[in-house]
C-alpha cells in the first residue's frame, strides 16, 4: 500500500557541486550557466512529497540534462536530527533538513515553506 503524500508540490533542492555535469548543454551555453552555478549554488529543480515516513524528491527533465547523479532522493523521517528555517540570499526561505548523512536545503514556493515546516515538525519526534 502507498504511503498518503501529505505535502507536494514543486522545489529546489541544493544539490553539491560535484553534482553539476554541464555537458548535457552545448559548450558556448556551458561557459555562461558555469559561473551562475557558482555564484548561487547547485539548485536542482523537481517536484517533492512529504509522507507520513519520507521526504522524496525528483528531479525534473531539465535538470536531470545537468547532473550526474539524478535518481530520486529519499529522506526517512526517522533520520532527521534537525529542522530549521534557513535563507538562501536574503530573500528566499529554505527549509534545512539535518541528518547523520548530510544537510538537505529545499526551496518552496512562496507560503509554503512554513507549512512544509510545520508538518515535519509535528512528524517528528526530535
Amino acid at each position: 500500500m502507498q504511503e498518503p503524500v501529505l505535502i507536494e508540490g514543486l522545489a529546489n533542492l541544493l544539490m553539491p557541486m560535484s553534482n553539476v555535469d554541464l555537458g548535457g548543454i552545448g559548450a558556448r551555453k556551458r561557459g555562461a550557466v558555469g559561473p551562475a552555478v557558482v555564484a548561487t549554488g547547485n539548485w536542482v529543480g523537481g517536484r517533492f512529497e512529504l509522507t507520513g515516513r519520507h521526504i522524496r524528491f525528483r528531479m525534473n527533465a531539465m535538470n536531470r540534462r545537468f547532473q550526474k547523479d539524478t535518481g530520486m532522493i529519499e529522506i526517512p523521517l526517522d533520520d532527521i536530527t534537525g529542522i530549521d528555517r534557513g535563507r538562501m540570499l536574503w530573500f528566499f526561505a529554505t527549509a534545512d533538513i539535518t541528518t547523520p548523512t548530510g544537510r538537505y536545503r529545499f526551496r518552496l514556493p512562496p507560503g509554503k515553506t512554513d507549512r512544509f515546516l510545520t508538518q515535519l515538525r509535528l512528524l517528528c519526534t526530535l
